[in-house]
C-alpha cells in the first residue's frame, strides 16, 4: 500500500513542475491554469470534490428553513436559506443552499422558495447557490436531547463552493473556537470575505 505522504508529495512534484513553462526565448513564464489542488492552513494539499449532493434524499430529511444566526448582518444577508445535513457520511457535512433570486428569500416567497428546495434533489439546485461545510457532528436524532448543539468546541472546518452540478472547489479551512467564529466562518464563506 503506497503511504499517503508519498502520493502529496508526487501530487506537488507535478503540480510546482506544471506551474511554469519556458517559451520560445528560453525565458519562463506562469502558467495560467488554475490547479485543482489547495493547500489548506495546516499544509496538507485537499482536492476539490465532487459528490456532496449524492446523499440528495437524506439532506432533504435532514433540512431546516432559517436563518445563519450568530452574525452580526443585516437580516437580508441571512434569511431563509435551506440548511442540509448528512451524518451517514464518512465525513459528516452540512450544505447551505442560498436562492439565487434574491427576492425569493423573503418571508412572503417562502412557499415557492420551499418548492423549489423540495424538487432540488432531480435539479441539483440548480436555483440555488450551494456552501458544504465538513465538520464533526453528532446526528441530533442520536442524542439525549435531539434540540441541543450536536458538535465540539474548538473544531476545523472546510468550506467547499458548488461550482455547477455536483461539482465543488475548496474555499478555506480554520480551527473555530467558539459559535461566533464558527458562524463567523460560514457568513464569510457564502459572501466571499476573508
Amino acid at each position: 500500500m503506497i503511504n499517503k505522504n508519498l502520493i502529496y508529495l508526487l501530487g506537488l512534484i507535478w503540480i510546482t513542475s506544471c506551474g511554469t513553462s519556458t517559451n520560445e526565448n528560453g525565458s519562463k513564464s506562469e502558467n495560467k491554469k488554475k490547479d485543482s489542488v489547495t493547500f489548506e492552513e495546516n499544509s496538507k494539499i485537499t482536492f476539490d470534490t465532487t459528490g456532496f449532493l449524492k446523499n440528495c434524499d437524506e439532506l432533504i430529511s435532514h433540512s431546516s428553513l432559517g436563518n445563519l444566526q450568530g452574525v452580526e448582518a443585516g437580516k437580508d444577508s441571512i434569511m431563509n436559506f435551506y440548511f442540509g445535513e448528512c451524518f451517514t457520511c464518512n465525513e459528516t457535512y452540512q450544505i447551505i443552499f442560498v436562492h439565487k433570486e434574491f427576492n425569493k428569500r423573503l418571508d412572503e416567497a417562502y412557499n415557492v422558495l420551499s418548492s423549489e428546495f423540495k424538487n432540488g434533489c432531480t435539479n441539483d439546485f440548480k436555483n440555488f447557490n450551494c456552501f458544504a461545510f465538513v465538520y464533526p457532528m453528532r446526528d441530533p436524532d442520536k442524542q439525549k436531547d435531539p434540540h441541543a448543539i450536536n458538535f465540539d468546541f474548538p473544531m476545523f472546518i472546510r468550506a467547499y463552493e458548488r461550482i455547477d452540478n455536483d461539482n465543488w472547489r475548496f474555499i478555506k479551512s480554520r480551527q473555530v473556537k467558539n459559535y461566533q467564529e464558527y458562524a463567523l466562518f460560514k457568513f464569510n464563506s457564502i459572501y466571499h470575505i476573508e
